[in-house]
């Protein structure tokens, strides 16, 4: 009978540090402060890649596009895409 209940035991002590672990690891909120310095530091970051951001839309401009497709209902589509400044 003592067995059953030692096992028993051992058991539910594993089965609550495990949920703590998950607990702690994955569902823990950050604390509002750290969450805040994390906001500026990332705002700052974004600040000095905007202008990488611009650069790299410039190199990556495709122009002139047309593309037609028909669907197995007869229905024809058509897109085109030119670029205006």
């Amino acid at each position: 009978m003592k067995k059953k209940i030692i096992f028993q035991i051992i058991i539910f002590l594993t089965i609550l540090i495990l949920s703590a672990f998950v607990y702690f690891k994955y569902l823990k909120i950050e604390k509002i402060d750290e969450k805040t310095n994390n906001d500026e530091s990332i705002l700052k970051d974004e600040k000095i890649n905007d202008t990488e951001l611009v650069q790299e839309k410039e190199k990556n401009i495709i122009e002139n596009i047309k593309y037609f497709k028909e669907d197995i209902y007869g229905n024809k589509f058509t897109l085109k895409a030119k670029k205006e400044k």
